[in-house]
Formats: C-alpha cells, sequence, structure tokens
C-alpha cells in the first residue's frame, strides 16, 4: 500500500472493507466485483507489477468479457461491464490470470445463499452423576478444560467416570495430565500407568501413544530416566507422538552422554517435524557435542532462514564462534539474540531448561548468565535456577550459594508456574533450610493449581522461618477463609499482613472486606480508614466503601461532599456502585430538607439527583426507574 497516497487507499478500498465486500485475495491480488442495476463493477488490486494479466467475466462458464491489462500497486484496475436483464449474480464468475506464467492469481464467484437453521442455544453442563455415560463425561471434563469454565470443575466428571469404570482408559490419562500440569508428578504416574494397563490387556503395543508419552514425562519430572526412556519409546509406536516422543529419546541419550544415538534420534523427531525450533536447537547442540562444528553451523544457517526468532540456534553460533576463537562473529550473534529476544528473561529460561531437559547443565547456565549481563533487577528464579543446574551437577555448595542469592532478592512481580519450578523450589527448600522465600514461591504455585493443602503447608512454612512477609500472610487469610472457612485465622493472618505493610492499599481494602463479611461495627470500619485515607483514596473500590459507611452511619453531608471531589473510573463488577451511593446521599438530604420546610432545598438536591455529574464515571441508562425521585418532588 505504500505507493498509494492515503486518499487513494481510502477512495478505492476503504468502502469495500466497511460493507464487508472484499471477496476473495491472495499474498499478489485482491479483487471485487459488485453488480449495480445492469452493470458489473470489477475492480482489482495488486501487490507487485504485472505486464500481462487477463481479466474474464464468465456467465455459467461462457465468457461474456475479456481483457488483457497490466497492472501495479500504484495503479489499480477499476472496470463497469454491462450486463443483460436475466444474469444472475451467483452465476458470474470472474478470473484473473497471469499470462507470462499461465498461473491463476485469484478468482471470486459469490456462493449461493441456502437457508439455515438457526443453532440449538448452548446448554448447561449437566452434574457429573447425571450423565448417561462415560463417553459424555469425559468429553464435558475436556470442554470445561479447553475453555477454563469458572464454576464447573472437570475432574468432577473425570472422577465419576472412574468411580464407574476404574480401568477407563481415557479419564485416568485425563487425571494424570491434570495432575501433571500442576506439578504433581507421582500422582501422576498412577493414573498413565492404569490407563496403560488397560490399552496393552490385548495389544502390547496400543494404537494411541498419549498415556506412555504423558508417563514418560511424569518419570523424567522425577529423575526415573531409565524408566522415562521405555516409556517414550512405547510411545513412538503411534506416529502422532513421534516428533515429541524422539525429542525426549534423544535428551535422554543426551543425559547419558550417548551423543551419536542421541543424533539418530533427534534426525527422527525431525522426520515428523522439521521446522520444530526445539528439534532443530537439540540437532545443533548434539552436533557440538560431536565435534561436527561446520554441519551445525550449517544447521544453524538453515533453521534462522526458516526462523531468525530461533533463539537457541542463535546461542549456539554464539557458543561455536566463542569457542573457535572467532569473538567478532560470536559478538554479532549474542547481539542479535539480545535484541531479538528483547533480554526477556523467560524468553532465556525456556531455552535454558532445553538444555537442562538434555542434561546439559553447564550450558543452561551460561545461556542464564548471559541474560544477567544486561539486567539490573535480576528474576529471582533465574537464581534458584542457576543453583538447581549447579546441584545437579553435584555442585552443592554452589548450589546454595546461588539459592542464597535467589531468596535475597525482590519477591515482587516473581511468579513461578512451571511444572520444572517444582523440582527447582523443592531443592532449594532442602539445601537452604532459612529461605522462606522458596516455600512461598511453591506456595503460590500450589495454590493456582488448586492444591491448597499443599500451598497452605508451604505458606506456613515459610512463616515459621520468616514472618515479616507481608504477602505470606495475606496469602494465607485468603486460603484460611476461602478454603479452609476458618475465618479467626483468616482475620488474625490479614491484620497481620497489613500491620507490616501498611502501604498496600489492596491489603487494607480486603481487610476492610473480611472486618465486612464478619460483621464489623461501621464505626470501627470507617475509623481504620479515616487513619489511612491516603490508601483509601489511591483506590476507586475502597474510596468508595468509606462513602458508603458515611450514609450508613446517617452522614450524608460527608458522603455528598467526598462524591463530589472525586473521579472514579469505571471498573467491571463496579456498575452502578457510585451512582447508588450518590442517590442515597441526595435523597435521604431532600427527606431531611423536606422535614424541616426547607423545599426549595430539597427540589435543588432530587434535580441533581436526576442528573448524574461526570466524575463518577457513569451515565444513566435509558427508561431507568425515579419514582422515589418524583414521589419526593410531588410532595
Amino acid at each position: 500500500l505504500q505507493p498509494f497516497e492515503q486518499k487513494e487507499f481510502v477512495q478505492y478500498f476503504m468502502p469495500y472493507r466497511e460493507v464487508g465486500v472484499v471477496k476473495n485475495a491472495t499474498k499478489e491480488a485482491v479483487v471485487n466485483i459488485e453488480l449495480l442495476e445492469k452493470t458489473a463493477e470489477i475492480k482489482l488490486y495488486v501487490t507487485a507489477p504485472y505486464t500481462k494479466l487477463k481479466v474474464a467475466l464468465f456467465e455459467n462458464d461462457k465468457e461474456i468479457f475479456s481483457e488483457v491489462i497490466s497492472s501495479s500497486p500504484e495503479a489499480p484496475y477499476l472496470r463497469t461491464v454491462v450486463l443483460n436483464d436475466t444474469i444472475v449474480e451467483a452465476q458470474l464468475k470472474l478470473i484473473i490470470t497471469d499470462l507470462d506464467t499461465n498461473k491463476e492469481l485469484v478468482s471470486y464467484q459469490k456462493d449461493e445463499e441456502i437457508e439455515h437453521e438457526i443453532p440449538s442455544p448452548a446448554q448447561p453442563a449437566k452434574k457429573p452423576e447425571e450423565i448417561e455415560n462415560n463417553e459424555q463425561l469425559f468429553l464435558t471434563g475436556l470442554h470445561l478444560e479447553q475453555y477454563r469454565h469458572a464454576t464447573y470443575v472437570a475432574t468432577d466428571y473425570y472422577n465419576e467416570a472412574l468411580r464407574r469404570d476404574p480401568k477407563d482408559v481415557r479419564s485416568n490419562n485425563a487425571m494424570g495430565v491434570w495432575y501433571l500440569r500442576r506439578g504433581q508428578f507421582v500422582k501422576a504416574e498412577g493414573y498413565f500407568k492404569k490407563a496403560i494397563a488397560t490399552l496393552t490387556q490385548r495389544n502390547p503395543n496400543p494404537y494411541d501413544g498419549e498415556p506412555y508419552h504423558n508417563l514418560g514425562w511424569a518419570l523424567k519430572m522425577q529423575d526415573k530416566n531409565e524408566e522415562a526412556y521405555g516409556a517414550f519409546f512405547k510411545s513412538v509406536w503411534n506416529d502422532a507422538w513421534q516428533h515429541a516422543g524422539y525429542l525426549n529419546l534423544a535428551r535422554i541419550a543426551c543425559i547419558k552422554k550417548d551423543f551419536e544415538e542421541a543424533l539418530n534420534l533427534i534426525d527422527s523427531a525431525l522426520v515428523k517435524n522439521y521446522h520444530s525450533h526445539t528439534a532443530r536447537h537439540a540437532k545443533v547442540f548434539i552436533l557440538r557435542k560431536l565435534g561436527k562444528k561446520n554441519e551445525a553451523l550449517n544447521l544453524i544457517s538453515e533453521s534462522l532462514n526458516i526462523d531468525p526468532f530461533n533463539f537457541g540456534c542463535l546461542f549456539e553460533s554464539y557458543f561455536l564462534f566463542t569457542a573457535s576463537g572467532e569473538i567478532v562473529k560470536a559478538q554479532s550473534s549474542l547481539e542479535e539474540l539480545k535484541k531479538l529476544s528483547r533480554n526477556w528473561v523467560h524468553n532465556f529460561i525456556e531455552y535454558a531448561f532445553d538444555y537442562a531437559h538434555a542434561g546439559l547443565f553447564e550450558d543452561a547456565s551460561a545461556l542464564l548468565k548471559l541474560q544477567l549481563q544486561d539486567c539490573d533487577e535480576p528474576y529471582p528464579m533465574v537464581y534458584y535456577y542457576l543453583g538447581w543446574f549447579e546441584s545437579k551437577l553435584g555442585n552443592h555448595q554452589q548450589a546454595l550459594e546461588y539459592f542464597k542469592t535467589a531468596s535475597s532478592l525482590s519477591s515482587d512481580f516473581c511468579f513461578p508456574n512451571r511444572i520444572e519450578d517444582v523440582p527447582v523450589l523443592q531443592k532449594a527448600m532442602a539445601l537452604n533450610t532459612r529461605d522462606a522465600k522458596a516455600p512461598y514461591y511453591i506456595g503460590n504455585f500450589w495454590y493456582d493449581k488448586r492444591q491448597y493443602e499443599d500451598a497452605i503447608n508451604c505458606w506456613e512454612k515459610s512463616i515459621q522461618i520468616d514472618d515479616s512477609l507481608a504477602t505470606v500472610h495475606r496469602n494465607l487469610s485468603l486460603a484460611y477463609y476461602n478454603r479452609l472457612k476458618d475465618p479467626i485465622n483468616a482475620l488474625s493472618s490479614l491484620e497481620k499482613a497489613f500491620m507490616l505493610d501498611k502501604k498496600d492499599a489492596r491489603v487494607l481494602m480486603e481487610l476492610d472486606q473480611l472486618y465486612k463479611r464478619l460483621n464489623t461495627p461501621h464505626k470501627q470500619r470507617l475509623t481504620l480508614l479515616e487513619e489511612h485515607i491516603a490508601l483509601v483514596e489511591s483506590r476507586d473500590d475502597l474510596y468508595l466503601e468509606c462513602i458508603t459507611l458515611y450514609n450508613q452511619l446517617g452522614d450524608y453531608e460527608k458522603s455528598k461532599a467526598l462524591l463530589a471531589t472525586y473521579r472514579f473510573h469505571p471498573w467491571e463488577g463496579g456498575e452502578g456502585k457510585a451512582i447508588g451511593q450518590f442517590l442515597i446521599c441526595h435523597l435521604e438530604l431532600a427527606k431531611k430538607s423536606i422535614k424541616e420546610n426547607d423545599y426549595a432545598e430539597a427540589l435543588t438536591l432530587l434535580d441533581a439527583a436526576e442528573n448524574y455529574p461526570s466524575n463518577l464515571g457513569e451515565g444513566k441508562l435509558y427508561g431507568v426507574q425515579e419514582n422515589d425521585i418524583l414521589y419526593l418532588k410531588g410532595i
């Protein structure tokens, strides 16, 4: 579109996109045809110059118009063709052909309009015990997982299927995957083995390799590499799992230092997925380990031509050039890696674990240390990973030093979420028993994954080590109240959290809400908010809660004054709340004026109640009922 002036682009293309009649497009051209009375308007835009294009219009395979033209992005083609009276739009077909290559560039024919029945509305899922068979129980659970339903739980349906048939293959596999994704590798292993026992009852090589592949991961995450190797090998009997299976087999071969076998296995993975970033990266480092530098560099070049964002290959080129003393080339690769990856820590972590899964912990460490070079505020998990890599290499003293460094860093914005984080943090807790942050982090992971008992245990362990972390007390409060139904401990923990950090407006808001749920007197709640008015003013919900308390205590003038001096912002769940308090204080003040015979003031207040000020962040809906306002006006 660069050759076009803006007005020309709008003239030729915007009207058609607005009404949705751009009909057909390829990388080479956009074409449109519109019927207007007895004419057809043909419009063609090409993305490169063409010297010999044939524009042909057909009616029921009979050519009724054709023309050979040249066209370019600067010169769109527009033509009006006169038609006879009997032509039906669905019978017209437009074909644009490049005569130099005899290639059809683009074509269009309107589809016949077909009346379809309106689909039935979506139906809510039945309760698990009401579903008629295991097939539907599994499919319902799968649907709920895919769409992350807020109130239905997929495992209720899988467990009901297993209650009816404990040997059900798909539900056992689904439960195993559910636990695997939540870092519960031992529990996951049991479910996968049950699924495999049923699958292999009559055939040792089942048609579906997924349970074997998943079992391989559950075992590998427990460092049971020999067993995992066997599981992955069984999975590749099934075509769908050959890429992932052979990739993980190659990784385990690397762990065993059998790089010749690893090369054969990674080649098998690439046969099934030629463009795989991960497999290409793995093949490069396997070639490097075998001393095949030129082959590795050729593969890097080929891989970066396919996708220049293969960060693993960029790092490998830095590795290879550095090892051979080609410093300028090495520095160029490193700069390109940091530029394309934005030196974003999570990009480096993902590739570091590609090395770690292959047992190449020194390489994984080297990659993470490169990210730290240009990092002002290190991400705590990077040092936990470095410590874990050293522990896997048997360097426990160095691992401990990394773990201590990790525990000293700020926990702001650190939220571990990878399944690999589970063994990393567990190792940190084992080696550095004075680290309060590792159990805090893994507790966050467990709570996010609905492993509530494990989460509470970890948070309680954290405050036993160091009870000065405010967020740990805050998290425990939510867990006590929502999961253990223990309001006493919940209140104690949240009060402790706010006492530790009186600058946290969110904790003040949550503390006030907990007081509200526990029927704490309004005056006591208001006193707390007045003591921390700067925090109250930093949050719309807290400020509105303060106004609500003044209204509930009958101080309507104070509410009115606070509402007049604050600008609210719309937020989900806050619809109508500021308006509601605005109406309460105005109506109550109007009633007071009526009692005092100050009718003019009452009318002024009622007129104001009918017109919401803009600072409330919400307008009046059409047709809103105002009977109370009108009644008081009538009085």
